[in-house]
């Protein structure tokens, strides 16, 4: 099966390593606590790395623009269904990072927006999970 194509730098047993997250298994690894101190791991060791907390969420947040974008270019050209489990993954990671990228620059407004989607997005997830 395809790989979603999340790629993310992953701690265990103190390494950090590269890891592709396949469709199979990106649920699973939702489901695990360890997988959000992984993440917490990652973005501190990003923003070490790139010095400026500000410029790395900004980053995050320009990447959650590019992926509501892309999701929306495959719904519209029919490369993706809004009922699939991929539609709803792809709008939760957005919403995630464009959250992230609030932390740089604040507005209430945007950030229930942001808030609005995860909680869709999670609720759509679970809806397709559970009917098999």
């Amino acid at each position: 099966m395809p790989a979603l194509g999340l790629e993310l730098y992953i701690k265990h047993a103190g390494q950090f390593s590269l890891g592709v997250i396949s469709d199979r298994s990106i649920f699973s690894i939702l489901k695990t606590t360890h997988f959000y101190r992984s993440i917490v791991h990652a973005l501190v060791l990003s923003m070490h790395f790139y010095g400026n907390a500000t410029l790395f969420a900004e980053s995050i947040g320009i990447t959650g623009f590019c992926l509501y974008v892309m999701t929306y270019a495959l719904l519209t050209f029919g490369f993706l269904s809004g009922n699939s489990v991929y539609y709803f993954a792809l709008n939760l990671t957005a919403a995630s990072c464009v959250l992230v990228g609030l932390t740089a620059s604040f507005n209430l407004a945007s950030a229930l927006i942001q808030i609005f989607w995860i909680s869709m997005s999670l609720t759509g997830i679970t809806l397709r999970l559970a009917r098999g």
